[in-house]
């Protein structure tokens, strides 16, 4: 506290001393500092009240009555900020580097120095409030400075020794690329059946170029059923993609994002499905051929208006599964269907599968 002029005395004052107005309903003064020779002294604010007293004393000891009361000054360190969260604290070799910092206390703080890489320069600059101070931090990195650096700036206000904040920025090689692709501006999924679909979509943009689509399947069960997640990747010169292994009777939502080959990921984009009803079970019966050589298969328990792969193997594992009947023949609506039977071949199995 500063009370205001300073005592006189027919010697001469030499010295002060604080009171502070203490307790509660039965309030009273207490001496909290003596010897006080500046006019000036620093306490903690939590450790009194805000109505102080001074006294003098003159050199044989004599001390004049207490003051009026006043009010101490509070005083706070300054805090150094950062003001702008669009400026990145990363910056590639032969690129401008910009960071706006505030200072705040009470009183009013001053930026006074940056200790920092070399090269980086300190710049008071105006600003919105006039109780703070402004500056700007700038910095135009060389390849020997690529990765890490730290830099401190100090401010000061008066009564208090000053404070600083420390920073970090991030220095990569000249070339490097720092920007995402745009977002796929449309998909769409085509010939959605119980168990797979096919998407397609527009290519996004990229500065350099897209280096693959990372693909998403969510599926939310109900409770007790659990959920389910497919994931893909599909190079970045390809628009589209078929999706194997859904639920049926189940909705999912899509996602792709782009990927370029510096592994900046673009924003996703998202659509909704709901997956068909799985088909009704597929009884497959085998009768003899009308020729030699030949076999007529025939089956029911299909949906009307399904369509079908007719597959054979000669495995008992039930591997290696092949399209039966010439290329174009499949799918067909039908029921039954005619196929050559290879004398080779001692045994054959035989399956009908809804396709798409």
């Amino acid at each position: 506290p500063s009370p205001g002029p300073p005592a006189t005395d027919n010697v001469g004052v030499v010295s002060s001393s604080l009171w502070n107005l203490t307790g509660g309903r039965t309030r009273h003064w207490g001496r909290v500092a003596t010897g006080i020779t500046n006019r000036a002294v620093h306490f903690p604010v939590s450790a009194f009240s805000p109505s102080f007293a001074v006294s003098a004393v003159d050199a044989a000891g004599n001390e004049s009555p207490r003051s009026e009361a006043f009010s101490a000054n509070s005083l706070t360190l300054p805090l150094v900020v950062h003001d702008v969260p669009s400026e990145t604290a990363t910056v590639i070799v032969g690129s401008s580097f910009l960071y706006t910092l505030s200072a705040s206390a009470t009183p009013s703080p001053t930026f006074t120095r940056l200790e920092g890489p070399a090269g980086m320069v300190l710049s008071r600059t105006g600003g919105a409030n006039p109780s703070q101070d402004y500056a700007v931090v700038q910095w135009m990195p060389s390849a020997s400075q690529v990765g890490t650096n730290y830099f401190t700036v100090y401010a000061t206000n008066a009564h208090t020794s000053g404070a600083g904040a420390t920073f970090a920025v991030l220095v990569l090689p000249s070339g490097t690329d720092l920007g995402a692709p745009t977002s796929v501006a449309r998909m769409t999924a085509d010939l959605v059946s119980y168990d797979r679909c096919t998407l397609s979509w527009t290519p996004a943009g990229d500065n350099v170029g897209v280096a693959l689509y990372r693909l998403t399947a969510v599926h939310f069960g109900a409770p007790g059923q659990g959920n389910q997640t497919l994931t893909m990747t599909v190079p970045g010169g390809v628009t589209n993609t078929l999706l194997t292994g859904l639920l049926a009777s189940s909705g999912y939502t899509l996602s792709i994002v782009p990927v370029d080959g510096a592994g900046n990921a673009g924003p996703a984009t998202s659509i909704f499905i709901t997956t068909l009803a799985a088909p009704a079970e597929l009884l497959l019966g085998v009768a003899p051929g009308v020729t030699p050589g030949t076999l007529i298969l025939r089956w029911t328990g299909l949906a009307p208006g399904t369509t079908y792969l007719l597959e054979s193997t000669d495995q008992l594992s039930g591997t290696g599964w092949g399209i039966a009947g010439a290329p174009g023949e499949w799918p067909s609506p039908a029921t039954q269907a005619i196929v050559p039977v290879d004398p080779t071949l001692p045994q054959r199995f035989y399956r009908v599968r809804p396709s798409l």
